[in-house]
């Protein structure tokens, strides 16, 4: 803005006054079309004036060509340099191919990025987790061995591994006499959320005829695959460890109990008990002979109480509990009950360690 002092009137002589008062006139009609430039002190005299017009409205600025950075301060026209001060020329749009990228989602928040995912595949299933489920696996495919369900035994593993293994009727025939029991899942590792390894120990025992080596009773050591292909964790193969399996067979002319030596006994994670909760049966598979016992506990007033066993003698612990699952009178024998189709219901849910 520039000052003006207003002209004393007693220091100005008539005629100048007159010339001045028609200078002052006109331009105060210019005023009234741009608006009051004058800036007064309530006593008639007049203290400043503003400009009357911007440099953007009467003179083009010069502006140097730029990338769309700030053009910085601006030099007006020389001819209205003391009408009033450089002004700053108006914002000037970037070009539009370096307009602002507006591609980012609309939900992400202002000056944020979202970082990228670093994490392993391999982390989706911690080893922990996949050695619960492998377990249960194992566990499901014993059970099933153990009970001539061979059909569902065979469905736990891959693919791949059936081919290993033959057809359904070759599996039938290796496992006819096996029953397997104290499975120990003792590492896991997990390679993706699909791929699966752990070391595994449990004792089986079988007919002489289909054991390794002869034996009858073995303690295996194995290295198990597992795959995930989507209905859960399949065994996919296997190998044995170091010098497994290592002979539990009985040792004759001892009369020990082998180390090997396998207990039956009622299981709730498997199911209920299809005797209820006060009758039970148990097995025990020790020297070559199967014994069966059938207990039943006493009534609040103390009565009802009930012990049997049955014992097979040179027989595989598979070979006893079929001929118990298949012959009525011999269960009727044990427990008293005429029930030909119980017995199957208990076997599903004896676990053998």
């Amino acid at each position: 803005m520039v000052s003006a002092s207003a002209p004393s009137a007693s220091l100005v002589p008539a005629a100048s006054r007159r010339r001045r008062f028609v200078l002052w006139f006109g331009i105060a009609i210019v005023a009234s079309a741009c608006g009051n430039p004058f800036a007064g002190d309530g006593n008639g005299d007049v203290t400043a004036v503003e400009p009357l017009a911007t440099v953007e409205q009467f003179a083009p600025a010069t502006v140097p060509a730029t990338d769309g950075d700030d053009p910085g301060p601006v030099t007006a026209d020389p001819a209205m340099a003391d009408a009033t001060p450089a002004t700053r020329a108006p914002s000037i749009e970037p070009p539009e191919d370096t307009a602002p990228d507006d591609t980012a989602p609309e939900d992400e928040a202002p000056g944020t990025t979202e970082s990228p995912d670093t994490s392993d595949p391999g982390d989706d299933v911690p080893p922990i987790a996949a050695g619960e489920a492998i377990n249960d696996t194992l566990e499901a495919y014993a059970g099933y061995v153990n009970v001539g369900r061979y059909a569902e035994a065979y469905d736990l593993f891959s693919p791949e591994q059936r081919a290993r293994v033959g057809s359904l009727d070759d599996f039938v025939a290796d496992m006819a006499s096996t029953q397997i029991a104290g499975i120990d899942v003792q590492t896991v590792s997990t390679y993706t959320n699909t791929e699966a390894s752990a070391r595994v120990g449990f004792v089986s025992t079988q007919d002489a005829a289909l054991g390794p080596n002869g034996q009858t009773c073995s303690e295996w050591t194995l290295d198990y695959d597992f795959v995930d292909l989507g209905t859960g964790w399949l065994i996919d193969g296997a190998k044995n460890v170091g010098d497994s399996p290592n002979d539990c067979s009985p040792d004759d002319g001892d009369g020990d109990a082998p180390a090997g030596s396998v207990s039956c006994a009622y299981d709730p994670d498997l199911g209920p008990n299809p005797l209820g909760m006060r009758a039970f049966v148990t097995i025990e598979a020790a020297d070559g002979d199967v014994t069966f016992t059938y207990e039943q506990f006493p009534n609040a007033d103390g009565r009802g109480a009930r012990i049997n066993t049955r014992t097979y003698e040179d027989t595989s612990l598979d070979q006893a509990r079929a001929r118990m699952r298949d012959n009525a009178g011999e269960f009727l024998a044990l427990t008293g009950i005429e029930d030909a189709g119980l017995y199957a219901e208990i076997d599903r849910v004896l676990r053998c360690r």
